[in-house]
């Protein structure tokens, strides 16, 4: 079960599903961090000028000094 299941699910399935304020709560944080993600793949602050994001959303990440490296993963 992915991770996102995992944790949401009991939110917006169990008892908290007819809470219109947490089912706002939960859409709203998912878009954080998606954009969040997406800022951070992208910045110049965490990965250099020019970085052209290759598309990865499963990716060995390599933190370095100088940039950070998103990798295939690798294979299960």
């Amino acid at each position: 079960m992915p991770a996102r299941q995992r944790v949401q699910g009991p939110l917006r399935y169990g008892a908290g599903r007819t809470d219109v304020g947490m089912l706002a709560s939960l859409d709203a944080l998912e878009e954080m961090i998606a954009g969040n993600l997406a800022w951070s793949y992208l910045t110049p602050r965490y990965n250099g000028h020019g970085r052209v994001r290759n598309g990865l959303a499963d990716a060995l990440v390599v933190l370095a000094p100088e940039r950070t490296l998103y990798l295939p993963p690798p294979p299960a």
